[in-house]
């Protein structure tokens, strides 16, 4: 490999929704990057599936949104949430405004959005790339080192960018060598289980997401149309329930959602298909997003509680910022 192969402006680790975001926002401002995962595509990750329309706003400014839409895509325009003692819709088109949102399931959004990703020529993208080490010069990051099929392999930048999760290997190597990235902790309160269902009538249900607090105490669901003609659902509820909830999957998921105020009404004569998916126990996490040449996108900079169904949405918006501030610091030389 020349030396050349082996530097660029950014590395990105972590190719899913923020570092695929990242990727396409630099590369369509000239700059050479290389993104990797550990990872092979296509593959699955638990996922609340939703994007809001912040989220869906910057797709569209992106030019992938039609792109997702023909990989299955289901665009929502009405959100309709309920509680005890109310029951909220909003149309989300209207004159002037388009913030309807998308349901895609990871499979085929990861996919996708890595395809887009690697049509620019100055990505360079490396699946099955796991990440041992930052090389850091005079307490700045100034590169990755890790190992593939091909053998171990050091590749260096001005800028490198976690986009790898909330167990994000760049916040914990950076953290660990030069103390970076300070981090605090919440536990989540809830467990959270979805499912996939077929046959949900469009009587039932249109193209909406529906959510729903306090059916039982501390308890909430989600439903949406998504890819294929399938609906996910999911329910939240306690934390401590969750060894119980565990005795029987199918059966508890559908118990939980039943004793919703509209959701389980809306899968009435719907069949589960395939598993059911758990999160399982998980934190609300803060870290300090930047340090000296590295900063952290999504969820291994910020991930919130699934019931609010922000991910997706703000690792989008992260990396639309982190795209604008990158040209501003290429631009005064770093």
């Amino acid at each position: 490999m020349s030396e050349l192969a082996k530097h660029f402006d950014v590395i990105i680790v972590g190719a899913r929704v923020a570092g695929s975001a990242a990727a396409i926002l630099l590369a369509r401002d000239g700059r050479r990057v290389l993104l990797v995962d550990k990872d092979a595509f296509p593959s699955d990750r638990l996922s609340t599936h939703i994007v809001l329309g912040g989220g869906a706003n910057v797709l569209e400014r992106m030019g992938v949104i039609e792109m997702l839409e023909r990989a299955g895509g289901v665009r929502f325009s009405k959100m309709r949430t309920i509680g005890p003692d109310f029951n909220y819709g909003g149309e989300l088109v209207r004159e002037g405004a388009d913030d309807r949102g998308l349901c895609l399931g990871r499979v085929l959004m990861d996919a996708a959005m890595i395809d887009a990703a690697r049509s620019f020529d100055g990505v360079c993208f490396r699946e099955r790339f796991r990440l041992l080490d930052l090389l850091i010069e005079d307490d700045a990051v100034v590169g990755i080192r890790g190992e593939d099929a091909s053998g171990m392999h050091e590749f260096r930048a001005p800028l490198t960018i976690g986009a790898d999760g909330m167990r994000s290997a760049v916040a914990e190597l950076a953290s660990a060598r030069m103390d970076a990235f300070k981090r605090v902790d919440v536990p989540c309160a809830r467990a959270y289980y979805y499912a996939y269902f077929e046959g949900v009538s469009r009587e039932h249900l249109g193209d909406e997401v529906v959510t729903e607090f306090e059916s039982a105490p501390g308890a909430g669901n989600l439903v949406c149309r998504c890819e294929n003609g399938l609906t996910v659902a999911a329910t939240a509820f306690d934390a401590r329930e969750m060894q119980s909830f565990r005795t029987d999957l199918a059966s508890n998921l559908r118990r939980y959602l039943n004793r919703s105020f509209e959701v389980g009404k809306m899968l009435e004569g719907a069949t589960m298909a395939g598993k059911v998916f758990s999160s399982g126990l998980l934190n609300n996490t803060y870290r300090d997003p930047v340090a000296d040449g590295a900063l952290l996108l999504g969820d291994a900079g910020l991930h919130v509680d699934p019931l609010f169904g922000q991910g997706h949405s703000m690792a989008l918006i992260s990396a639309w910022i982190a795209g604008e501030l990158a040209r501003e610091w290429f631009a005064s030389g770093g």
